[in-house]
């Protein structure tokens, strides 16, 4: 996928819900996982953030989920699933950052 085809597919606002939505379930999860996961407190930290939504914005989830997937094979509109495999991808790089 092309850097402009990157640029119109995270500058949509649906899709950018969809992340969002993905982004929050994923913090769900994470508040629940084994404290013995790596990163944990800072998983977790991102989570709090996420659901409390302070954490980053849907905008900037977006783009680095798009940058993820080069081939845009899995963000299509019937693809929540593989949207969350992307988001759980990414999130220790943005945990990092807490």
């Amino acid at each position: 996928m092309t850097y402009l085809t990157q640029v119109t597919r995270w500058s949509d606002t649906d899709f950018q819900y969809r992340v969002g939505q993905s982004t929050r379930k994923s913090a769900q999860d994470i508040t629940a996982e084994s404290g013995a996961t790596p990163n944990h407190a800072n998983r977790v930290a991102l989570a709090t953030a996420v659901l409390n939504g302070v954490g980053p914005s849907e905008m900037t989830w977006a783009k680095a989920v798009v940058a993820n997937d080069a081939d845009y094979s899995g963000i299509d509109a019937t693809a929540d699933t593989a949207l969350n495999v992307r988001i759980a991808a990414i999130w220790d790089g943005f945990a990092g950052t807490v």
